[in-house]
């Protein structure tokens, strides 16, 4: 067994008259309940195209690893996404390139709190600042968000990037605020 398997054991539940059992799906393995004739998959299918899967076989590093998620980011497959890009950084904790891909995958399953937690706590770039603030933008914490681009352009006051993410923040902000039911009250 190498890293990428894991390990399931066949099991019957009397209680719900399931029976678990594990298929493999491309490289991975998944769980799959029986109900019956009735096939329920618990995961998708994690497999790429040939020539990734190939690479990450010959070259198994950081680089063929965060290719193979931003091709099933692309392909709207997050969850397998956050598997290629965790593996990438089990051998490079350092890539740069499977943080950004792991943050965006992370958003676009919905798992804002794990962006959140472990972008606070690293060195973080133009593209993790953004994924940082996209993250709390998508969280309902603007304030979060404004602060954090507010604090890149302090380090980066060039970046176009930094500096649209918090124009779009302000603009979104802006649209909440007109189309609430609950019009804001001024303070004098």
């Amino acid at each position: 067994m190498n890293e990428h398997e894991l390990c399931f054991t066949g099991s019957w539940s009397s209680i719900d008259g399931m029976f678990t059992l594990p298929i493999r799906a491309g490289r991975w393995m998944v769980p799959a309940a029986f109900l019956g004739a009735s096939l329920f998959a618990g995961a998708a299918e994690c497999s790429g195209p040939t020539f990734l899967e190939a690479r990450v076989q010959t070259h198994p590093d950081a680089s063929a690893y965060a290719a193979l998620g931003v091709w099933f980011n692309e392909n709207h497959q997050a969850n397998c996404a956050i598997d290629a890009f965790q593996s990438a950084l089990k051998v490079d904790s350092a890539s740069q390139a499977a943080q950004d891909g792991l943050a965006k995958a992370q958003i676009a399953a919905g798992d804002y709190g794990a962006v959140i937690s472990r972008l606070q706590s690293v060195r973080r770039d133009e593209n993790l600042t953004i994924d940082l603030a996209a993250a709390y933008r998508m969280a309902d914490l603007f304030d979060d968000a404004a602060r954090v681009l507010t604090d890149g352009l302090k380090i980066d006051p060039a970046s176009d990037g930094l500096t649209g993410a918090l124009v779009s923040l302000d603009i979104h902000v802006s649209h909440l605020a007109t189309t609430s039911p609950f019009p804001a009250r001024r303070v004098r």
